[in-house]
């Protein structure tokens, strides 16, 4: 649990140390994953949607615990490649222009921006770009 709690404050250091840019995009997809899920409760997409935040933000913390903040990170977010094409169904379901479908289209957008993202940053790992993004170290 230490580790992890490490893992999350040094995850914390490394985003605030990003341009603004990338602190608002950030910012942005933990409002729509794990804050406004919240307001939804208990309906099915906002407890999916905090469940897979929370495993993704495991997957990283450990990955980042272990290899500091390198372009893999991007890994943790592998069960959106379920999630999004769920929530677009499920936003097909709902009235147009209602609280919950403005959600799961904002959920949708930003979700499959960070996955393009996150699909580059894994290749360039891959491909050998292993080193930290930062110089802010894993421990």
């Amino acid at each position: 649990m230490k580790r992890m709690i490490r893992a999350a404050l040094n995850f914390n250091r490394h985003i605030l140390s990003f341009p603004a840019g990338w602190k608002v995009w950030v910012a942005a997809l933990v409002l729509v994953n794990a804050v406004v899920p919240i307001m939804f409760l208990p309906v099915p997409e906002a407890v999916v949607t905090l469940v897979v935040f929370i495993l993704a933000i495991a997957v990283q913390m450990a990955l980042l615990d272990r290899l500091g903040f390198v372009r893999l990170l991007g890994i943790g977010h592998a069960p959106w490649l379920a999630l999004v094409p769920w929530a677009w169904y499920r936003s097909q379901t709902l009235p147009e222009g209602s609280r919950m479908s403005i959600w799961l289209i904002a959920l949708i957008v930003l979700n499959t921006g960070s996955l393009l993202i996150d699909a580059v940053d894994v290749v360039r790992y891959l491909r050998g770009e292993r080193e930290p993004y930062l110089a802010i170290d894993k421990g």
